[in-house]
């Protein structure tokens, strides 16, 4: 018996729904990716329907799951119950009575640079909006400086500095690495402040 199943947006449910359905699958179930879930309830039902040598079938490999400790929670509870999965877009079949190790790390690589390959293209995306080039830093003011430097002498949080300053994570680690990094180059100003006055 085919059971389809995907993790997907909200805006994907229908599309994904009708190529399952039209492949044969007596029953499709999907998950909602832009509610981040923890847990999986659609992957759990569809694996309640299947028993041995079923075959459970998804679109694309990253339908599977939204991380690498997913992808492998799931293909482990297919290996117990000897369900076997076919991924559509990339013809590929992976059968437990035959298919080698191999197989699994094949598709886990394929999974990642999926995920990479998402990555890359939302980030480029939101530059694009942004009218920021790729991997260009974002700009921060001396006074913005300045104030994070005062802020991380009060022991303040990455967190509560970033927004405080309103800026994001990954702009605080492009311009000061780690709190610990930020603190050191923190000591060294106040240092060399320490020796101007002493000249």
């Amino acid at each position: 018996m085919y059971v389809g199943y995907g993790i997907v947006t909200k805006d994907q449910f229908s599309d994904i729904h009708n190529t399952l359905s039209d492949f044969g699958c007596r029953h499709v179930f999907i998950d909602d990716l832009d509610k981040k879930p923890k847990s999986h309830p659609g992957f759990q039902k569809a694996l309640s329907k299947l028993k041995s040598n079923d075959i459970l079938i998804i679109q694309h490999i990253e339908h599977l799951s939204n991380s690498d400790a997913f992808l492998v929670a799931h293909l482990h509870s297919l290996l117990q119950k000897k369900i076997h999965l076919q991924v559509l877009a990339d013809d590929f079949f992976l059968c437990w009575d035959s298919s080698s190790p191999l197989s699994v790390l094949v598709l886990l690589k394929k999974f990642q640079n999926r995920q990479r390959q998402a990555k890359t293209l939302a980030r480029n995306q939101t530059f694009s909006q942004t009218g920021n080039k790729a991997g260009a830093k974002t700009k921060i003011p001396p006074e913005t400086r300045d104030e994070i430097y005062y802020l991380l002498s009060k022991n303040y949080t990455v967190k509560e500095i970033c927004q405080r300053v309103k800026i994001c994570k990954g702009t605080f680690r492009n311009h000061f690495g780690s709190k610990k990094e930020a603190l050191k180059q923190l000591a060294e100003i106040e240092a060399n402040k320490s020796i101007i006055a002493l000249k």
